[in-house]
């Protein structure tokens, strides 16, 4: 009865409760599975457990010992179990420890070296990597399409790393050569019969010819993922895989001065003049006469800039372990093993235990200068090109068998990245680069940030998720266009800062209102459409931000901190910042990319307090201002009243999805719709609340906007989606912006729908 009593014990409970708190690392692990998946009979499994005495068990037996003992047993049968091959796809490998060589039938090397000569180091005169150590005389399936290195013989070696892949995944059968086992060879064949396991495989392909577990770990993973690998130059310590470059500024010169009389007395007066800029004294660009706007350019070039496209002077070679060891296709790379395309990776393998700090910036640089020059290609999407770069290199860091891949790249701020960033993408830079970018951006266009016009003047507006994407470039023309007043509104006090910035404000110095809280689920966040739900608090010098602040930041900027979702908790803040706004927008959204059934009632929850309950918050917030500025102007007339100005006006930003229906974004869709609704509900019963202070309501349908909310699409999806629009291109921030002022300042516009998809939603 003591086996039965615990036994039962041991049996899955019902209860599912039971179970949240059982750690499975914690538990011992049960192994006897493992005898489903074998063939081979073990009779010590079906015996009764033997009687004893164990000291942590409640009653005289062996029961919790002997589980133990049948799973350890059950995972040695599995690891004993034989390699089995088939025998129309047996692949037969041979271990050559001393390197490629001829077959042992060819008494020299004479003949073979005289036709065709080594001209490449890490080759061999059997032309193959001199690393190779395993040759395949019947190679047989898809790996040696990407694996391997024919010989003139027809035999296939392979490198350590292969070989070591092929055998581990059961892939090849591997023999240990007669010489290493010393017996004959009467056949003239270097086949011994006698297969090599596993761990001498490690054994012997380990360390020989560069390999490190570190490598091997990277190279096994991304094989597994499908990916191919092949050894970049820099494996063997040569010479990087950098093509020199002429200097196209050095050579656009030349070519200017030609060999007549012109380029003669060209070359005399570059002579005669000192060409070193002289800025102690005079003008910057130096006394003299100038014959061309390449002197003063020559002259006005003080601080010279990196051209990733000039080379420059020779940089030391790169060492192990910054050095690219491999490079890296795509599944869907065409790939030839005669030549080898152009890699879409280059990763270098680091390790985490005997190099624990970061790399310098000159092991970076040396690291990105021995990768050829590698622009990105201009139908990309503008954070796809600056995560490309010009030069870029995985750094694949290896701590004990766990991998983590990451990226590093550099650019230029000068050059093709810069031509394609918009202001409206410029607070997702880090600062003080997105204020560098803004006055270049400013300077390159040939208009100022801000230009006078009066269609919104002496307006105030109130945006939310005015920090980034759409909502920042509605404010950026708002401003364009004379209001008086932005007021953004956002969850991240540094965001709003940033953006602030950009539309020509500052840090404030002070903020008002500041007060500590224990429970950090008080702080709140107002997410926009581009930004991710799952951001930390907002801390600002180690002090939480009341929700509800209003911080001025300049004369025209001012930042309202607080979490739209959460705006009946900071009501009465938000009506009285709702005071003096003449139009609102209504911009902060989420969306989390998950099919229904999959998604997390918490964040169903969300979705729909920030993008329909927050909208419904700020427009009620308006309506309650309005009518208590109503009364309060009966209550107290003054003759000195300025005149009742034009209508009030509320923008909605919707959503294409929530007029076509769409997969994985169930909750935004139905958050969207609902602002529609919103929108005709708000047209009628303003107009019946407020009947000398009108209030118009329209909304903004806008398709696929280049917003960082797309900038994650891979570049199949976002052609895809680019061929089914009748314009073939996304929208720009701009262009919303633009219907946004339209809307703003035409006192006809009321329960406007203005859709911005290309012309998606008719088909």
């Amino acid at each position: 009865m003591a086996d039965l009593d615990e036994a039962a014990v041991n049996l899955p409970s019902n209860d599912a409760t039971a179970h949240l708190e059982v750690d499975l690392s914690d538990e011992t692990q049960d192994f006897r599975m493992l005898n489903h998946l074998s063939s081979l009979s073990d009779n010590s499994q079906v015996t009764l457990p033997k009687r004893g005495e164990k000291d942590f068990e409640p009653n005289p037996t062996l029961f919790q010992a002997d589980i133990l003992s049948a799973s350890r047993q059950a995972m040695h049968t599995a690891l004993s179990y034989p390699r089995l091959h088939n025998p129309k796809q047996r692949v037969i490998g041979i271990y050559a420890p001393n390197g490629p060589a001829p077959p042992a039938s060819l008494k020299s090397l004479d003949a073979v070296a005289e036709d065709s000569p080594v001209t490449d180091p890490i080759t061999t005169a059997v032309g193959v990597p001199a690393d190779s150590c395993v040759y395949v005389t019947n190679p047989k399936g898809q790996f040696f399409k990407t694996m391997g290195q024919a010989d003139r013989w027809n035999r296939v070696w392979l490198l350590p790393e292969e070989a070591l892949y092929l055998l581990e995944r059961g892939s090849l059968d591997l023999r240990w050569p007669c010489s290493a086992v010393g017996s004959g060879d009467e056949d003239n064949t270097e086949d011994s019969g006698i297969p090599m396991s596993l761990q001498a495989a490690y054994a012997c392909f380990i360390g020989p010819g560069g390999l490190t577990i570190d490598q091997f770990s990277v190279f096994t993973g991304l094989r597994r993922l499908g990916y191919t690998l092949i050894r970049a130059p820099g494996w063997s310590g040569a010479a990087a895989d950098t093509k020199p470059q002429e200097d196209s500024y050095s050579s656009g010169l030349a070519k200017r001065q030609g060999p007549g009389l012109v380029g003669i007395f060209t070359r005399f007066l570059k002579w005669l003049r000192d060409s070193s800029p002289s800025t102690v004294m005079g003008p910057v660009a130096g006394l003299g006469f100038h014959h061309s706007y390449n002197d003063i350019y020559r002259k006005l070039a003080i601080i010279p800039y990196y051209d990733p496209a000039t080379p420059s002077s020779p940089s030391p070679r790169p060492e192990l372990p910054y050095a690219v060891v491999f490079h890296v296709y795509k599944p869907s790379t065409h790939f030839r093993k005669s030549a080898p395309p152009s890699p879409d990776f280059r990763v270098a393998v680091v390790n985490a235990r005997t190099h624990t700090t970061m790399p310098t910036l000159s092991q970076l640089g040396t690291l990105l200068e021995s990768t050829p020059f590698d622009p990105p290609q201009s139908d990309k999407q503008l954070y796809v090109r600056l995560r490309h770069g010009y030069r870029n290199v995985i750094l694949a860091v290896v701590d004990q068998g766990v991998r983590e891949l990451r990226m590093i790249s550099s650019w230029e701020l000068h050059g093709y990245c810069f031509d394609n960033i918009n202001a409206s993408n410029l607070h997702k830079l880090p600062y003080p680069w997105n204020r560098l970018f803004s006055t270049a951006h400013q300077n390159a266009q040939g208009t100022p940030f801000h230009h006078s016009s009066d269609r919104l003047s002496g307006r105030t507006c109130m945006i939310t998720g005015g920090s980034s994407g759409i909502g920042f470039a509605i404010a950026q023309r708002f401003l364009q266009e004379g209001a008086v007043r932005i007021i953004l509104v956002g969850r991240s006090y540094a965001r709003l800062v940033n953006a602030a910035i950009l539309l020509g404000g500052h840090a404030p110095e002070s903020i008002p209102v500041i007060q500590s809280y224990d429970n950090t689920s008080d702080i709140v966040a107002t997410r926009t459409p581009e930004e991710d739900q799952n951001q930390g608090q907002d801390l600002t010098s180690n002090r939480f931000i009341n929700p509800g602040t209003l911080i001025d930041s300049s004369d025209r900027v001012s930042l309202l901190v607080g979490d739209i979702s959460e705006a009946a908790s900071w009501s009465r803040e938000l009506e009285n910042a709702m005071k003096n706004v003449d139009i609102l927008v209504n911009a902060a959204g989420i969306s989390v990319s998950s099919v229904l059934p999959k998604t997390d009632p918490k964040d169903i929850s969300q979705i729909l307090r920030t993008n329909l309950e927050g909208s419904l918050l700020t427009s009620r917030a308006l309506l309650r201002a309005s009518i208590r500025n109503r009364m309060k102007n009966r209550s107290t007339p003054s003759p000195s009243d300025p005149p009742p100005r034009s209508s009030k006006c509320i923008i909605n930003i919707s959503s294409l999805l929530a007029l076509k229906g769409g997969t994985g974004a169930v909750p935004y869709a139905a958050s969207k719709a609902g602002i529609l609704g919103l929108t005709r509900s708000l047209t009628v019963e303003a107009a019946s609340s407020l009947r000398d202070q009108p209030i118009r309501s329209n909304v903004i349908v806008p398709g696929y906007i280049e917003t960082p909310m797309i900038a994650d699409f891979s570049d199949r999806e976002s052609s895809k989606l680019k061929e089914d629009i009748p314009l073939r291109r996304f929208g720009q921030p701009q262009e919303v912006a633009d219907a946004a002022v339209f809307l703003a300042q035409n006192e006809y516009a009321n329960n406007c729908v203005i859709n911005l998809d290309g012309g998606l939603s008719a088909l």
